[in-house]
């Protein structure tokens, strides 16, 4: 039963909001665990809310891209690792936005009835890496003035 969540992805990398409708159950639900209970939605409901899910899984980046690295299935549950990256465009979840690409780490667990429907979706991101790299810059640039140069080691 990975097809459905592969469907699902596929039309994720797409933007294809529709067709990842189409992929849930009139009651699924989406859990995106990192956002708190912001990160709640159920897609059937109102597709309003699968906007909003999908706005909790993509970030602030209407631009991103959604990399499947594997899909393993047990028949029902589903486990994906999945990489989203694209470039950072706006603040999101209190993080400022500086214009910078990101490659995040997502595991999505997905729940599909026997009919095909995913009726449930877990994603979990490395929300330590998208919070490190612009503190890092920081970083390096604060170092940067202290040792007279650019950043980059030149002065």
């Amino acid at each position: 039963m990975a097809e459905p969540a592969r469907s699902f992805f596929e039309a994720y990398h797409a933007h294809d909001v529709n067709r990842m409708l189409m992929a849930c159950s009139a009651d699924a639900q989406v859990r995106y665990v990192p956002m708190g209970s912001q990160g709640r939605a159920r897609p059937g409901d109102r597709p309003k809310d699968l906007d909003r899910s999908h706005q909790c899984i993509s970030g602030s980046d209407d631009h991103y891209s959604v990399d499947i690295q594997s899909i393993l299935s047990d028949g029902r549950d589903v486990a994906a690792e999945v990489v989203i990256g694209g470039t950072q465009r706006k603040d999101f979840l209190r993080i400022r936005s500086q214009g910078r690409h990101y490659e995040l780490p997502h595991a999505f667990l997905v729940q599909v009835d026997s009919g095909g429907m995913i009726t449930r979706i877990t994603a979990y991101q490395d929300n330590a890496s998208f919070i490190v790299i612009p503190v890092q810059d920081r970083c390096r640039g604060a170092a940067a003035l202290l040792n007279g140069t650019r950043g980059d080691g030149s002065v």
